[in-house]
């Protein structure tokens, strides 16, 4: 999807690289025997404010702290879910691989909405300004407009891949 994605654990380096080559992800970027001090530096020094950490265990509790967002699928360990943004249930990680096109789905509705909303409205008030139009017909239009939007949305959620 574009990310660039990392494994990093306490866990001894042959068996990180083994999980990072099953998971596709380059040897280069798998780092083992990492302590959680040591987990939580490299965040710090990695861009923490674009990390998404996914943690399973109380070592992974002083990283989570450090990065934008941390989710875990851990429920039954309650320290990580109590300290994470979210958690997720099921095998693997595709779940977060599927919230990950939803926030990238959201982003792109809440901009379109968003420049939708600044041309009406520039729009219909330069009219209203001119004069062409009447307050019937603003208070018709404001009620249209935020219906055409919940329509225009929904009908982009419908079509959307994230299924």
């Amino acid at each position: 999807m574009g990310y660039e994605t990392w494994v990093l654990s306490g866990d001894a380096e042959a068996k990180v690289r083994g999980v990072a080559a099953s998971a596709g992800v380059p040897s280069e970027r798998a780092l083992g025997a990492h302590d959680p001090e040591a987990k939580a530096a490299w965040i710090r020094a990695n861009a923490p404010e674009q990390t998404l950490l996914i943690g399973d265990g109380v070592n992974d509790g002083l990283a989570a702290q450090e990065a934008l967002c941390s989710g875990t699928p851990a429920v039954d360990r309650p320290f990580m879910a109590a300290r994470t943004d979210f958690y997720f249930l099921g095998a693997g990680l595709s779940s977060v691989t599927q919230a990950l096109r939803a926030s990238r789905l959201l982003a792109h509705t809440v901009r379109a909405t968003l420049w939708f909303a600044v041309v009406y409205n520039a729009l219909a008030v330069a009219i209203a300004w001119a004069g062409w139009m009447r307050p019937w017909l603003a208070a018709t239009l404001m009620p249209a407009s935020s219906l055409t939007t919940i329509a225009l949305v929904s009908f982009r959620l419908r079509k959307s891949k994230l299924r």
